[in-house]
């Protein structure tokens, strides 16, 4: 079977052309397939439309319509993307037109599209069919309302497409067939190699050719670019099949520079859309971003109020450990009230006794006796008065002071409270250094010291770890002491004034084996004035007024003097 297509652009005589190839013999294909007359077109159009409707879908897969044309690239038409299109066309034209020796179908959206067409099966022969631009942009204008210009640039390139895609292409001007019909209609089957027509079919030719229906006769389109080049284009074909002109080769190139142009929108539209895309993306990161600002601003807030209740917290808690130690201070002075409550009967009688005076007053009485006892004044004591008096004291306390070789057990932490005394550390940490008993640690809590007992704790190695704490101002006593028994890791804690110097080296060896060895809870050391060598106190005593006092007794001076025990 022979086929032929009809090409050129919508609203130019293609149905004229096609209804008059198919009086000559052409097979259009059942009428039933045809696409039904409108008032735009109340002869009918002849077009097939199963293929109508694939070529738009070939021409939408390929990113245009019918009025916005896609770019193509080359070799496009044979792209295997297409394949599924190619079945459907080969099965659209095996039912259209049978065993009919010669079948045709036109559509304008052929002159686009008939590369793709000649990979589907062969084309014998494709008519152009050509119309004045004027009047084409006329009809087009008046029928889908688009400017003069769109409409010109789509009448070039549907017009141009349908003369390069064909090299042996059989031109119809649209205004020549309409005046001739019978001329025309010979001209065509001649050029075919059609059977010659008869009268009966020249006079149906003739009576189907109606001039009435070329209502945009004394159209003209207002100038533009696109008219312009139109008309020019339609100059050049018109003159070249009069005067034989091979004008092929210049269409063909105005048809490359129109594509390159299309192929030049669609990389823009392209760079456009990945441009939208950034755009959109960076707005989204922007959002995402204001987002998680926003979460740390609120993290931050959280976290500010949750330093101010943690401070109101740890000062409220500062409060309560206060009154806790001013309750158990309390508590302390009740406790030592109730032991000497069977006191209070002996003093009542004693008063009895002795007039009011529990002393027996200056005549003296029962207890003036233990009175006298507890209020003597001893002698001043023994003052070493040489360096050589002070090596043979420290050599006395070394020879009979208790001490214990023991060097390690559980840690003790010490914890010592100060404040402005960088004099006495000068002398307590050498005596921390010498201590022979190493599980130590040492736990400075300094009370806003102004001179440089904080350098001096820091650049002074007692051989064991050094924890200080250091307040802005001076806090109570009991606050610091809480301080640094928070701090403290040692199973034992040894409470120890800045002004102590360890006498020798086994002192806390010994406080520690003196816990471990008896029943006690806490033990206290023997404390020894360093320049009237004598023990601080010993013990406590109470006082006709039921006070408490320690009791101030210093035992004899030098150096046999010092007790043992």
């Amino acid at each position: 079977m022979r086929l032929v297509v009809v090409t050129g652009m919508h609203r130019s005589g293609t149905s004229l052309v096609t209804r008059v190839l198919n009086l000559l013999g052409v097979e259009l294909g059942p009428e039933s397939a045809m696409m039904a007359a409108t008032a735009d077109n109340p002869r009918g159009y002849w077009e097939a439309e199963v293929l109508t409707d694939l070529n738009n879908d070939i021409i939408e897969y390929l990113g245009g319509r019918w009025h916005r044309l896609p770019a193509f690239p080359d070799g496009w038409e044979d792209a295997p993307e297409l394949e599924p299109f190619r079945r459907r066309a080969r099965a659209a034209v095996d039912e259209l037109f049978g065993d009919a020796d010669i079948g045709g179908f036109k559509d304008p959206r052929t002159s686009l599209l008939l590369p793709f067409w000649r990979t589907v099966r062969d084309v014998d022969h494709s008519v152009l069919v050509v119309r004045d631009p004027d009047e084409v942009i006329g009809s087009v204008v008046t029928r889908d309302g688009f400017d003069a210009e769109k409409a010109a640039s789509l009448w070039t390139d549907h017009t141009v497409a349908g003369y390069v895609h064909d090299p042996e292409r059989l031109v119809v001007v649209y205004e020549e067939l309409l005046a001739e019909p019978v001329a025309g209609a010979r001209a065509i089957a001649d050029a075919l190699g059609l059977p010659a027509p008869d009268q009966a079919v020249l006079d149906e030719i003739a009576s189907f050719a109606d001039p009435t229906l070329r209502r945009q006769r004394d159209h003209r389109a207002e100038d533009g670019p696109e008219v312009r080049a139109a008309r020019d284009v339609h100059r050049l074909l018109v003159s070249g099949r009069e005067d034989g002109q091979d004008i092929g080769g210049l269409l063909g190139l105005l048809w490359r520079q129109r594509n390159q142009g299309r192929l030049r929108e669609v990389e823009l539209r392209q760079q456009g859309d990945e441009l939208r895309i950034h755009q959109r993306d960076l707005r989204t990161a922007l959002r995402e971003r204001d987002q998680v600002r926003e979460q740390l601003a609120q993290r931050s807030r959280d976290l500010n109020k949750r330093t101010n209740e943690l401070a109101q917290a740890k000062r409220q808690a500062e409060r309560w450990q206060d009154e806790y130690d001013r309750l158990a201070n309390r508590r302390v002075v009740k406790l030592a009230l109730s032991a000497v409550e069977p006191l209070r009967p002996v003093v009542r009688k004693a008063r009895e006794l002795t007039g009011g005076d529990p002393t027996g007053g200056r005549g003296g009485g029962p207890l003036s006796t233990v009175a006298s006892k507890l209020t003597e004044k001893k002698a001043e004591p023994h003052v070493p008065a040489t360096a050589a008096e002070a090596e043979a004291l420290q050599a006395k306390l070394e020879e009979t002071a208790p001490g214990s070789e023991r060097t390690n057990g559980p840690l003790v932490s010490v914890l010592v409270l100060n404040r402005d005394g960088a004099d006495h550390l000068r002398r307590m940490l050498p005596g921390l250094a010498r201590t022979t008993y190493r599980d130590l640690e040492l736990v400075v809590v300094d009370n806003g010291s102004s001179d440089e007992s904080v350098e001096l704790i820091r650049g002074f190695d007692i051989g064991a770890p050094v924890t200080i704490i250091e307040n802005e101002e001076n806090a109570t006593f009991s606050h610091g002491n809480n301080q640094a028994f928070a701090a403290a890791k040692g199973e034992y804690v040894l409470l120890l004034n800045n002004d102590i110097e360890p006498a020798v080296p086994g002192w806390l060896g010994h406080m520690v084996d003196t816990l471990e060895e008896r029943d006690a809870a806490a033990v206290g050391a023997r404390l020894i004035y360093p320049r009237r060598p004598g023990l601080d106190n010993a013990g406590d005593t109470v006082h006709p007024d039921l006070s408490l006092q320690h009791r101030g007794v210093h035992f004899d001076g030098g150096v046999d003097g010092v007790p043992r025990g």
